[in-house]
């Protein structure tokens, strides 16, 4: 259902989390091929044909996991970001 799409973001004195859903018409091998370059250390991942998990940190240093679905409707991307303060 692409009504679902949407995010929050959540901030404590800690620091802040996002959380973010989208969707895409691409494939789901296409879209951890994008995601996976985002991350530049310790990544990891798991995946098989119909999606999966990345996991790292992003370029500016928050730790990021990026759930990735394939779906009827299309391929659905969880993406959560976080930094500390």
């Amino acid at each position: 259902n692409k009504d679902d799409a949407g995010g929050m973001v959540i901030t404590t004195p800690e620091g802040e989390q996002a959380t973010m859903i989208y969707w895409t018409k691409d494939d789901p091998a296409k879209v951890f091929e994008f995601y996976g370059s985002q991350l530049t250390t310790d990544k990891s991942e798991v995946k098989d044909a119909n999606g999966g998990m990345v996991a790292g940190k992003s370029s500016s240093g928050a730790d990021v996991v990026i759930m990735i679905q394939k779906e009827e409707a299309g391929t659905r991307i969880g993406v959560t970001a976080g930094m500390k303060k």
